[in-house]
């Protein structure tokens, strides 16, 4: 279960970032709610207005504002909404499209 703090969504979007002493504008959060798929209009939502789709983008959006090295993305496609699993396989397709780029340089490794 995708887990979502009380508050609006931009309060969730920025929650990652404040520990790190992080703040984020506006245009960041409007950016990474654009990543996520959702338009604007989600910024001022609380919590509680979001579809179980609607909390997935919304926890992809905070996972994103914290600029990870490295993102698990556990695939449970069985809970997934049809278009944000969409959005998911999309984006491990160019995910992995540019590391088989950046291997053929030989600039990572990558270990199984």
């Amino acid at each position: 279960m995708t887990s979502i703090y009380s508050g609006t969504v931009a309060d969730n979007i920025r929650y990652g970032p404040q520990l790190k002493g992080k703040k984020l504008t506006d245009d960041e959060v409007y950016k990474l709610l654009s990543l996520a798929d959702l338009d604007s209009s989600f910024y001022k939502k609380t919590s509680n207005e979001l579809s179980v789709g609607q909390a997935q983008r919304v926890a992809l959006a905070r996972t994103l504002a914290n600029e990870p090295e490295v993102m698990p993305i556990e695939m449970c496609r069985n809970c997934l909404q049809f278009p944000f699993l969409c959005i998911v396989f999309s984006c491990l397709q160019f995910f992995f499209t540019h590391l088989l780029n950046l291997l053929s340089v030989g600039q990572y490794m990558l270990f199984f």
